[in-house]
């Protein structure tokens, strides 16, 4: 079926998914229609089964499964139907998803970029969805992506704690301590995120201090880039030291001076942060708070708590 659509290269058939279920069923049944017509692609590779799962109008899904539709085509980016329900939300994204696997949906697949269904949704953050997944494939919570993330890393990185305790029940402690290719944890992704209750979470399982990536960034130093004070204040009660430095001698309160987290460097500074390091002199970044805010930010503070 050749293309009516010279933007998007939609055919007919592509069009008509597009308005649901009756009228693809309408076409279906009338002389037109040959299995043919179920795989042909669009400009972005997309195939009816695509698009019908992108509308979560799981009807339809199930109606072109039945006539016929491969499970597994894939789109542009090497995407799945499998891996487009995966980044939807909802009750009828998680049904949409079932009816896939119940299809034949090859949860293993794995998009250019090297991540399954189980990645993306646990990117998304539906537990019952990743569930799902970990139900019908255990095997999914050690696959890695090209970069060496696992699923958990992807998780912690987006703050969804439902989801890291289903994929750590599913694969077992040792997957906290796993090192994407640049040494990063799911433990210091979780302090990139940003969320205190699941670094809460992974200290009941491992010793925070011990994740550094190859940079030699721990949990403090990830903390200064977002220039997050909550989990600031919570690694300084998990007895973490201030001046420990990265591979190439930053500080946490150089790092978030650099990203110009004022309200971090202000709280760090509390705590007793200096303004030099064994290396490295904060008032001589180049980029990030100018040095004469540094210095009003130093006195500022150490005059407040001079007067507490």
């Amino acid at each position: 079926m050749n293309s009516v659509n010279n933007k998007t290269g939609d055919t007919q058939f592509h069009q008509i998914v597009r308005q649901g279920l009756e009228e693809t069923r309408i076409f279906c049944e009338s002389s037109e229609f040959t299995k043919s017509i179920l795989e042909v692609s669009n400009n972005l590779k997309q195939r009816p089964l695509h698009i019908a799962v992108a509308s979560q109008d799981n009807a339809l899904v199930l109606y072109l499964l039945q006539k016929g539709a491969e499970v597994d085509s894939f789109k542009k980016g090497d995407w799945t139907s499998l891996m487009v329900s995966c980044t939807l939300s909802g009750p009828k994204a998680h049904l949409t998803t079932k009816i896939l696997l119940d299809a034949g949906a090859n949860a293993e697949l794995k998009n250019k970029d090297g991540w399954t269904a189980l990645h993306l949704a646990s990117k998304t953050g539906q537990p019952d969805t990743v569930q799902l997944l970990v139900n019908h494939c255990p095997s999914l919570v050690l696959i890695a992506s090209k970069n060496g993330r696992l699923p958990l890393h992807i998780a912690a990185l987006n703050c969804h704690l439902a989801v890291v305790r289903v994929l750590i029940k599913a694969g077992g402690t040792d997957t906290v301590l796993s090192h994407d290719v640049c040494g990063t944890t799911p433990v210091l992704d979780a302090a990139t995120g940003g969320n205190t209750e699941m670094l809460k979470f992974f200290s009941s399982l491992t010793d925070l201090k011990w994740h550094r990536d190859k940079r030699g960034f721990d949990c403090l130093h990830k903390a200064a880039q977002t220039g997050n004070v909550d989990i600031l204040k919570f690694l300084v009660r998990e007895n973490f030291a201030l001046e420990t430095e990265t591979l190439d001698g930053f500080s946490a309160i150089m790092l978030a001076a650099m990203e110009n987290k004022t309200g971090f460097v202000r709280e760090i500074i509390k705590y007793g942060a200096a303004h030099n390091t064994s290396s490295r002199d904060i008032f001589s970044l180049r980029r990030g708070l100018g040095k004469e805010e540094l210095i009003r930010l130093f006195a500022e503070v150490r005059g407040e708590l001079f007067y507490v």
